[in-house]
């Protein structure tokens, strides 16, 4: 019995130490792969838990897909898809509780001020028929979001909007195309999410999209949720009946 005591307390210990991150912990990371024949390439993305019940997701393009004529020249897919790979204007999030985008949870994002999403500046450079040319510039913006309860999504300000041909696309001051993710990692998108504390047990599994008007990527797997600190509080009280009765098998040894 006291070995049976000494590994709870051990285990609630532990338990707690590992409750409130005292850093971001990285709980997934992977690429958001081709959702639409017509994309190509890919964006890495790593999944972070930066305090209880509040995470952030960290999208950036990869140098892959096939490149604009106009853009930074990289290795392609063969056969070459239509259209070449594009920024994207749009990052969604959903939470479910199986596996394949079923089992939505509806209400489970709290609607809370830090739920957001912004992308950094910066620009890329490659070659084209061996001459230098540069994609970009991109400029840091705060992209909006929206809460649908069952779903979290960051758009790019100005969206919706016609914009150039990709292949020839327009970065002049304030254009919208300088406020998107780039394809091949000019920028870096952020975004977190705050979950509702009734609900976050429910989550299961994760499926992140990326959205250009005519290309989709997306990533699904597991939801690594680390326990928050009030639900440990059931924990030490659970211990409390294993202590008295410890107590009193002592004190029947001392008679």
């Amino acid at each position: 019995m006291k070995k049976l005591f000494i590994a709870s307390l051990t285990m609630a210990a532990a338990m707690m130490l590992t409750a409130r991150p005292a850093e971001a912990v990285t709980i997934n990371s992977g690429v958001l792969s081709p959702d639409s024949q017509a994309a190509s390439g890919t964006f890495s993305f790593q999944l972070n838990q930066i305090a209880p019940l509040t995470y952030q997701v960290v999208v950036t393009g990869n140098k892959d897909g096939l490149p604009f004529t106009s853009g930074p020249v990289f290795p392609g897919p063969s056969p070459a898809p239509a259209i070449p790979k594009d920024s994207l204007e749009r990052i969604e999030i959903t939470l479910h509780t199986t596996l394949g985008g079923s089992g939505l949870i509806s209400g489970v994002f709290a609607s809370a001020p830090n739920n957001s999403g912004t992308v950094g500046n910066g620009s890329e450079t490659g070659t084209v028929n061996g001459s230098p040319v540069t994609f970009g510039p991109y400029d840091n913006a705060e992209w909006i979001e929206m809460n649908t309860g069952t779903r979290v999504k960051y758009q790019a300000p100005g969206q919706g909007v016609v914009l150039r041909s990709p292949e020839n696309p327009d970065f002049s001051p304030g254009s919208p195309e300088r406020f998107r993710l780039g394809a091949f990692g000019q920028n870096t998108f952020t975004g977190s999410f705050v979950l509702n504390a009734a609900k976050a047990g429910e989550v299961r599994f994760i499926r992140i999209r990326g959205f250009d008007t005519d290309q989709d990527y997306e990533f699904e797997g597991a939801f690594n949720n680390v326990p928050e600190p009030a639900s440990l509080a059931l924990v030490l009280p659970g211990l409390a009946p294993l202590a008295l009765v410890l107590r009193r098998r002592r004190a029947n040894r001392t008679k």
